[in-house]
């Protein structure tokens, strides 16, 4: 059985995955070396160690995710699902909310929805969790 078609969708949000992961990857360390980027930390709700490391570790899994989602692997939906989530509790928790992060929520929404989508889940061979059935 041929494998379906990717959705222009999943295309779509694989790809700024993959560069917002990169953006963080690059940016991250540069904090550490330039004025702007020392003064930043300095300002942060959280210790800059816990800065660094979120920006660290949130773009390997965008970048992680967003390969993956390009080559229709359902793992990179479920990781995509669950670190957002998690990723905004965090911000939320320890920078409240802010006008700009209610732009991120919703785009992060509007993602969700379209890789819950029965063209994206047939895409990926299933369901977002284990044992479901690809809707069809």
């Amino acid at each position: 059985m041929e494998k379906p078609k990717r959705p222009a969708s999943v295309t779509i949000i694989a790809w700024v995955t993959v560069v917002s992961g990169g953006v963080s990857l690059a940016t991250a360390p540069l904090t550490l070396i330039t004025p702007e980027g020392l003064r930043a930390l300095q300002i942060q709700p959280v210790s800059p160690a816990v800065a660094i490391a979120a920006g660290v570790i949130g773009g390997i899994v965008n970048l992680a995710a967003g390969l993956a989602m390009l080559k229709g692997l359902n793992w990179s939906r479920v990781l995509f699902v669950y670190y957002g989530l998690a990723s905004t509790i965090f911000t939320l928790a320890a920078y409240g909310l802010q006008p700009i992060q209610i732009v991120g929520i919703v785009v992060y929404l509007i993602f969700v929805v379209l890789l819950l989508r029965p063209r994206a889940s047939s895409y990926f061979g299933g369901g977002i969790w284990p044992g479901q059935k690809p809707v069809t």
